[in-house]
């Protein structure tokens, strides 16, 4: 069978600072807590308390952290990170509720949610990607012609990966966007990496999800994670909480463009076959 054509849309969207969303779309996706090599002094959780203040107070305003809390034995290394088309309201709701229902006597932990991820460890994990832990879940509807839907949603995730692991993505390893399924159906998806790895690392991680047998069975909404990369689908549109125009596609494919890791800029058209890949102007405004 032939694919359908597709347009594909890389989308930075801009969120107002009062704009929230809802509080119900909190749930955890999964938490793995590993007991090995545990000292959990009264120190210990004295520095995990710490920690979760740094990563809560920093991480709500700039939507990623990484912090160390206390030595030796009880030192503690933690990341948080949301997704940075959501709210800073949301961000650190977020991140509160991962903090609270997080298991303190855990020397190794992560939990992800479908807004922002907790993870801490007592080894220093920062700048190291890890995949180790691979965590599918899947929810929603079954998917009355699977093989067309692996093969759009293969497709989508691929070029989400490319431009989240790449300089075009501004340094937040994030890209979200939409390929059609038929005429009145579209697959929309997300992906993102914690901004403490490579470029490499995050393409690494991100391929290793989204080519594993279980990213993707018969159910039209899937989540899957790891430590430090996760990958998410839904054939609803308001699971990317996006209200964003795509642009019209310039005349001609443009010279390769690198941006600096920290800023924006424009993107152009690549045209291979029937598949159209379209990158927007990234106009973007951290959490408001």
């Amino acid at each position: 069978m032939m694919a359908l054509p597709l347009t594909i849309f890389f989308l930075l969207p801009i969120l107002s600072a009062g704009q929230v969303l809802p509080s119900d779309a909190l749930p955890p996706i999964d938490s793995v807590c590993s007991l090995i090599k545990c000292n959990a002094s009264i120190t210990y959780q004295q520095n995990l308390n710490q920690l979760f203040l740094y990563l809560h107070a920093n991480a709500s305003l700039s939507g990623f952290h990484t912090a160390t809390a206390g030595q030796g034995r009880d030192q503690i290394y933690g990341l948080a990170l949301c997704r940075p088309d959501i709210p800073r309201s949301n961000c650190s709701e977020c991140i509160l509720q991962a903090i609270e229902v997080s298991n303190r006597t855990c020397c190794s932990y992560y939990s992800w949610y479908d807004y922002c991820l907790l993870r801490y460890s007592t080894e220093n994990f920062i700048g190291e990607m890890n995949n180790t832990v691979t965590i599918f879940s899947e929810s929603g509807s079954l998917v009355p012609e699977p093989a067309l839907f692996k093969q759009q949603l293969m497709l989508l995730m691929a070029n989400l990966s490319s431009f989240a692991a790449s300089n075009a993505s501004g340094g937040l390893m994030f890209a979200t966007g939409d390929i059609r399924l038929n005429a009145s159906n579209n697959i929309y998806g997300l992906v993102m990496c914690t901004r403490d790895i490579s470029f490499d690392g995050c393409r690494i991680c991100l391929r290793g999800l989204i080519f594993h047998a279980n990213f993707f069975t018969r159910l039209s909404d899937g989540r899957s994670v790891t430590q430090s990369c996760g990958a998410m689908y839904s054939i609803d549109p308001s699971f990317l909480h996006l209200n964003v125009a795509a642009a019209p596609p310039p005349a001609a494919p443009p010279s390769a463009h690198h941006s600096p890791k920290e800023t924006s800029g424009t993107q152009g058209l690549m045209s291979k076959g029937n598949i159209i890949v379209a990158i927007i102007v990234i106009s973007y405004l951290i959490f408001g």
